[in-house]
């Protein structure tokens, strides 16, 4: 996973790029793709979910394919930081041709990865 730059300003917008280097499909979940965490100490705290009313149809990626995603950084104060991106992905998945979401497709491993650190900082 890659984001295009290490360093933003706020209402500036992160671009995500998920590669899947496996040879087989991996799927994310179809609300919430990512998770946006701020370093907080000595954790990560997550920032910026969205509520989700339904879990939508799960996202695939094909081997050696990538999906990319935008991020937009708010103007709020407080919100200057160290991020990163963590996106949770499933795989050994029943397949199917019907739209599921990832809790119906019998998935057999769930894993995360996480994009590099970046920073925020105030206009």
């Amino acid at each position: 996973m890659a984001v295009s730059q290490g360093e933003y300003k706020q209402d500036q917008t992160v671009l995500v790029t998920v590669y899947n280097n496996q040879p087989y499909v991996i799927y994310l979940q179809g609300c919430n793709p990512y998770i946006l965490e701020r370093s907080e100490g000595d954790a990560w705290v997550e920032r910026h979910a969205v509520r989700c009313v339904w879990e939508g149809e799960a996202i695939p990626i094909n081997p050696l394919g990538n999906k990319e995603f935008e991020i937009p950084i708010e103007s709020r104060e407080g919100l200057e930081g160290t991020y990163r991106v963590k996106v949770p992905y499933w795989y050994a998945c029943r397949e199917t041709t019907d739209p599921l979401p990832v809790s119906e497709m019998e998935c057999g491993e769930k894993r995360d990865v996480y994009s590099e650190t970046f920073r925020v900082k105030a206009e």
